[in-house]
C-alpha cells in the first residue's frame, strides 16, 4: 500500500491524522482497519473543500471525509511546522507520507506553493491541485520527524495540507542490492495473538519478540533459518 513499503519491511503506524477534521474516519470492512483521527494543531485555520469528489484519486485510498478537511496557515507568509516523535523505546527510521490537495478553486491571480523541508532538508517545492490529491513522502532516521511548509517566493496564499501518516520502520531489509540490514525489533509493544509468516524475510540474523504476549509455535520460516538468532 505504501510506497517505500516491501516485503522485507513491516511499519509501525505511531499516528494517522486527519489535519482539519471534526471526526474519527474509517472504512468499514476494511483489512487493513485503518483509523485516521481528527486533530487541529493550534494556531492554524481549518477549511474544507469546496467540492464532493476528486477527479484523481491517491494511491492510497484515502475516505474523502479525510481528504476534504485541511488545515492552513493562518497569513500567506507564515509557515507549517509540525514536529512528530517517535515513541518507540529502541532506535528506528522515521517515515511519514504527506497528502496535499487545493481545497479551492484558485482565481489566476492566486498562487499556492511551498518549499517542502524534513528535519531542515529542502525536499522540493509544491503546489497542490485542485481535486486531486497528491502524495509526498519521506524517511530520516532520528527519533523526531520535523515537517516544514515554507511559501515559496511566488505564492500569495498560506501552506495547506490534508492529513499526516507517521510510523517506524520496523524491520530493516531490502530484497536486493547491496544494502541488506538484518534486524527486526519488536520488543516491549504487549502485542497479542498469532506470529505472521517470516518465509520471505530471509537476510535476518537478529530479531527481538520480547515483551510481548503471542499465541501459538513459532513459524517454520523462522525455526527453519539457520542464521536467526531470537531474543
Amino acid at each position: 500500500m505504501y510506497g517505500r513499503m516491501d516485503s522485507n519491511q513491516v511499519f509501525l503506524t505511531e499516528c494517522r491524522w486527519n489535519f482539519g477534521g471534526a471526526e474519527v474516519c474509517r472504512f468499514e470492512d476494511e483489512r487493513y482497519d485503518r483509523i485516521w483521527d481528527p486533530t487541529t494543531p493550534i494556531n492554524f485555520t481549518n477549511i474544507t473543500a469546496d467540492y464532493n469528489s476528486l477527479s484523481i484519486y491517491t494511491v492510497n485510498d484515502l475516505p474523502f471525509d479525510v481528504i476534504s478537511a485541511m488545515i492552513e496557515a493562518r497569513h500567506p507568509l507564515d509557515p507549517i511546522i509540525l514536529a512528530f516523535n517517535n515513541t518507540s523505546q529502541i532506535d528506528l527510521r522515521n517515515y511519514a507520507i504527506l497528502y496535499f490537495a487545493e481545497a479551492f478553486k484558485l482565481q489566476s491571480n492566486l498562487n499556492r506553493s511551498f518549499d517542502v523541508y524534513f528535519n531542515g532538508n529542502y525536499n522540493q517545492t509544491f503546489s497542490p491541485r485542485y481535486k486531486i490529491c497528491d502524495v509526498i513522502d519521506g524517511e530520516v532516521d532520528d527519533g523526531i520527524f520535523n515537517l516544514t511548509l515554507i511559501p515559496s517566493k511566488f505564492s500569495n496564499l498560506p501552506p495547506i495540507i490534508i492529513h499526516k501518516w507517521h510510523g517506524a520502520i520496523h524491520c530493516e531489509g531490502c530484497c536486493g542490492g547491496t544494502n541488506v540490514r538484518r534486524r527486526f525489533y519488536l520488543a516491549g509493544y504487549e502485542l497479542t495473538g498469532y506470529l505472521f509468516n517470516f518465509s520471505q524475510m530471509q537476510a535476518l540474523e537478529i530479531m527481538n519478540l520480547a515483551d510481548n504476549k503471542f499465541e501459538g509455535s513459532l513459524p517454520a520460516s523462522l525455526l527453519n533459518n539457520e542464521k536467526l538468532s531470537l531474543k
